[in-house]
C-alpha cells in the first residue's frame, strides 16, 4: 500500500512536466517572431506582451502558464500572415494550441492523481490502526499465557515489540581548557 501511495502520481507528474516543456517551447518559438514583429513594425503593445524568457515561461505557475500561452496563441493568430516570414506557420500555431490543451489535461489528471494519492495514504493508516489494535488488544494479552512455558518465544515477542529509537548520533560538548 505505501508504493501504491509513494508511485501514485509519479507518472502523471512526468507526464504533465513533459507536456510544460513541449508547451514552452513552442510557445517561446511563436513569442521571440512576435517580439520581433513588434519590434519591426514599432508595435510596443507586441513587444511588452511577447518579451519572455524560457525560464520566465518555466517559472510561472500553471494557471499563470495557460493564460500567458494562450495570450501569445490568441497575437500568434491574429498577426499570422506576418509571422510566416519568421517560420511560424499554421502548422506551428496548431501545434501551440494542441499543447495548450495537452498541458491542461495533464494538469486535470495530475490533480485527479493526487486526490488518489490522498485516499491510498488515508488506507493505509487505517490498516496501520487496525494492526495496532490486534497487537494491542490481542496479542499482547494472549502472549502472556507462554511467558512461563515458552519463556524464549515470550521474550522474543517482547523484544520485537519495542520499538527502538535509533536516533542521530551527536557529537558530545566539546570540554574547554
Amino acid at each position: 500500500m505505501d508504493l501504491e501511495f509513494v508511485g501514485c502520481t509519479i507518472a502523471e507528474t512526468r507526464d504533465k512536466k513533459l507536456k510544460e516543456e513541449a508547451l514552452i517551447s513552442v510557445v517561446f518559438k511563436i513569442a521571440s517572431a512576435l517580439f520581433v514583429l513588434g519590434v519591426k513594425t514599432k508595435n510596443t503593445d507586441l513587444i511588452v506582451k511577447n518579451k519572455v524568457t524560457k525560464s520566465g515561461l518555466d517559472l510561472l505557475r500553471e494557471p499563470l502558464l495557460v493564460n500567458k500561452a494562450t495570450e501569445i496563441l490568441v497575437s500568434g493568430n491574429a498577426y499570422k500572415d506576418d509571422l510566416v516570414n519568421y517560420g511560424i506557420t499554421d502548422a506551428i500555431l496548431t501545434e501551440a494550441q494542441e499543447a495548450v490543451t495537452a498541458f491542461q489535461n495533464a494538469i486535470a489528471k495530475q490533480s485527479d492523481a493526487h486526490a488518489a494519492s490522498v485516499s491510498e495514504r488515508e488506507a493505509l493508516s487505517v490498516k496501520f490502526n487496525l494492526i495496532t489494535d490486534l497487537l494491542n488488544d490481542e496479542l499482547d494479552p494472549i502472549i502472556e499465557l507462554f511467558e512461563e512455558s515458552e519463556p524464549i518465544f515470550y521474550e522474543g515477542y517482547k523484544n520485537a515489540r519495542v520499538i527502538k529509537d535509533l536516533g542521530i548520533r551527536h557529537e558530545g560538548e566539546p570540554s574547554n581548557p
